[in-house]
């Protein structure tokens, strides 16, 4: 039935969101191939729609699981085993599409992160250094200035080659790396530095940049680096968020309740600060039912059930409806399934609960 309405869409009315949806349909129900034709079909008549070249540079992507990727975001990137015949051919069609798409459109920045996304899974394949992803990092930037999401790319490109330097040194060779983590913590990675202090040279007034700065400093500097971001920006969410997480980090927790509140009133429509906090909700319950119970074995008496205040804020997240969001948009743009919003904040807040001490 969707297919017979998007073939009529298309003959009748075949704009490039339509040839978009069909490559879509045919792609969720697995049909890649099928899928890749729609793509190539919508490039010939629609040369300049990027999330087309996204989408057939990311089902040729022999380094990760084409069933777990949207066309719009891949913060996360996922390595899978190659096989070396074919991974080497669908590589390249990969990158050609990515080519074709950065040459047409040399100002989407997701199709930079995706292009330096597949070299950096490519490079961590074969063992070998990341200078194609990085040389795609640096034209981006040449070619977009003043761009903080490139900064941000860029600055965590250094933190991810650190981290999988220490632990190939570390298994002396041994074993196979299978997921490139966005977010590892190493305050003193050197060249994330440097990177970073251009970054707020060229850009001052992010709060992408300035959270991303907050989090990953040197514990003893967090709180002077929010100072900082916050006399810049007083009202930017992100840094907003950044701060609540160091006070839910230190366990304060009617603070970190107030910049949360903050956060989600100031953008309800960023998923990624609900998804922090309903994370820290859910720390402080789990803390509470394991004090509860240990206060019930030692006192023999039945403890009272504490409200659970996550599930208010799980409510008023699915009555905003959240559109946008780093993490957010990632999972919630996974091909396994729709998700809704509830589901959607449930694994949002999982992940988020992996990279934080609540």
């Amino acid at each position: 039935r969707a297919r017979v309405l998007l073939s009529r869409a298309r003959e009748r009315a075949g704009t490039e969101r339509v040839f978009m949806k069909s490559a879509l349909l045919e792609r969720e129900c697995g049909m890649l191939e099928r899928s890749l034709e729609l793509v190539d079909l919508g490039l010939r008549n629609f040369p300049g729609f990027d999330k087309l070249y996204m989408m057939g540079g990311q089902i040729c992507d022999p380094t990760q699981n084409n069933t777990q990727t949207s066309s719009n975001t891949t913060n996360n990137p996922t390595v899978t085993p190659m096989d070396t015949t074919t991974s080497i051919q669908s590589l390249q069609r990969s990158r050609e599409y990515y080519q074709k798409g950065l040459k047409a459109c040399p100002k989407s920045i997701t199709l930079w992160k995706l292009a330096a996304h597949l070299e950096e899974r490519a490079a961590l394949q074969a063992r070998k250094g990341y200078t194609k992803a990085r040389s795609l990092l640096e034209l981006a930037r040449l070619k977009n200035s003043q761009n903080p999401i490139l900064w941000v790319e860029a600055i965590r490109l250094e933190r991810r080659a650190s981290a999988a330097t220490s632990q190939n040194s570390n298994s002396n060779g041994s074993g196979s790396q299978n997921t490139v983590h966005t977010h590892v913590h190493t305050a003193n990675n050197k060249p994330a530095g440097i990177l970073m202090a251009k970054a707020l040279q060229e850009c001052p007034l992010s709060g992408l940049l300035l959270s991303e700065h907050i989090r990953y400093s040197p514990r003893v500097e967090q709180k002077s680096k929010s100072a900082d971001a916050i006399q810049k920006i007083p009202d930017d969410p992100l840094v907003i968020c950044a701060v609540a997480n160091l006070f839910g980090n230190d366990r304060k927790a009617a603070k970190a309740r107030k910049w949360f509140e903050r956060a989600v009133v100031l953008d309800p429509d960023w998923g990624d600060s609900w998804g922090w906090y309903y994370a820290f909700e859910l720390g402080m319950e789990r803390e509470m039912h394991v004090n509860a119970v240990a206060s019930v074995k030692d006192t023999n008496q039945e403890g009272e059930v504490p409200v659970k205040k996550s599930e208010a804020i799980k409510e008023r997240c699915i009555k905003a409806d959240p559109k946008h969001g780093e993490i957010w948009c990632r999972i919630m743009k996974t091909m396994e399934r729709r998700l809704t919003v509830g589901e959607g904040l449930e694994r949002v807040a999982t992940e988020m609960m992996d990279k934080s001490s609540y």
